[in-house]
């Protein structure tokens, strides 16, 4: 009996741990991750003062936590569904915590 409660211990333990390192990570990437506001602000002034006019200007400006986290998707019901192929996917780019997501 003993030992199944310090099993049950350990492993609360453990889970309680988990947890917590979940709610700071959560907390740290709340801080830093990347919003809508610092999108516009780059689109605004990011190509050295000037507004970005393209996709192609766009992307070297963005963080590496955005091209570092993607998907493509091949296959899709929405409205731009007959301009993806498999040579030109639509492009997913998402945040760390998953908050913030851009498409094209």
């Amino acid at each position: 009996m003993i030992k199944v409660m310090l099993v049950n211990l350990k492993l609360f333990s453990v889970l309680v741990g988990l947890l917590l390192s979940t709610l700071l990570y959560s907390q740290d990437s709340l801080a830093t991750s990347f919003s809508k506001n610092d999108l516009e602000k780059l689109i605004k002034t990011g190509n050295k003062g000037k507004p970005v006019k393209s996709l192609a200007e766009l992307l070297p400006l963005l963080p590496d936590e955005l091209l570092s986290s993607f998907t493509f998707v091949f296959d899709s019901r929405s409205p731009f569904k007959d301009s993806i192929t498999t040579d030109k996917p639509r492009v997913i780019l998402f945040s760390p915590d998953t908050r913030f997501i851009l498409t094209f």
